[in-house]
C-alpha cells in the first residue's frame, strides 16, 4: 500500500513539474531575458522597436512558432525584463480557416488542460503560479500571448500607486 502511495505522489509531482506552462521562446525567458538580449537575438532579422500600451516593446514580423507562421511577434519589456510575448496574426482580411485556432486550442488543451482559466467561442486563457497563456481570435486575426505573473502584478501595483 505504502508502495502504491509512493508510486502516484511521485507521479502527481512528475506532473505537475512537467506541465508547466511554457516560458522559453527562442532562447529567452519571460521574467529574465533584458531587451538587449532580445535585440541581439533578432537583429538579422528586421526587429523593430515602438512603445504598445506604454510598455517598450520589440517586434518581429513573420517568425514561425508552434508550426505556424505569425505576422509579428511582439516582446513587451517592464524594467528591462521581458514581461509579455505576443503572437500576432493581422490579417488584413477575414480568417477563412478557423481550423487554425480551433487546432491551437486542441494543442494548448492536450498539453495544459490542468491549467485552463477561461473559455469562450473565440478565447480562451490558461494560467499556473508563474506564466498565463492567453488566445483570442475573431474574423480579422488573433493573438496568442504569454505573460509573466509576477511581472504582471508588478505593472498593476505601479498602476495602481499612480492613483
Amino acid at each position: 500500500m505504502k508502495r502504491l502511495l509512493l508510486v502516484l505522489f511521485s507521479c502527481i509531482i512528475t506532473l505537475s513539474v512537467s506541465a508547466q506552462i511554457q516560458r522559453k521562446f527562442y532562447g529567452l525567458t519571460l521574467g529574465e531575458s533584458t531587451k538587449i538580449e532580445v535585440l541581439n537575438q533578432f537583429e538579422d532579422k528586421g526587429a523593430f522597436e515602438q512603445s504598445l500600451d506604454g510598455h517598450e516593446t520589440i517586434c518581429v514580423r513573420n517568425l514561425r512558432f508552434g508550426g505556424y507562421s505569425w505576422d509579428i511577434v511582439c516582446f513587451k519589456f517592464f524594467n528591462n525584463k521581458l514581461f509579455s510575448m505576443l503572437f500576432m496574426d493581422l490579417k488584413d482580411h477575414p480568417i477563412t480557416d478557423n481550423n487554425k485556432w480551433r487546432n491551437i486550442n486542441k494543442t494548448l488543451d492536450e498539453k495544459y488542460l490542468v491549467y485552463k482559466k477561461t473559455t469562450s467561442e473565440k478565447a480562451f486563457g490558461y494560467m499556473d503560479e508563474n506564466t498565463s497563456l492567453a488566445v483570442y481570435y475573431d474574423d480579422n486575426g488573433g493573438c496568442l500571448g504569454y505573460t509573466d505573473i509576477l511581472l504582471q502584478e508588478k505593472i498593476s501595483q505601479k498602476e495602481k500607486d499612480e492613483f
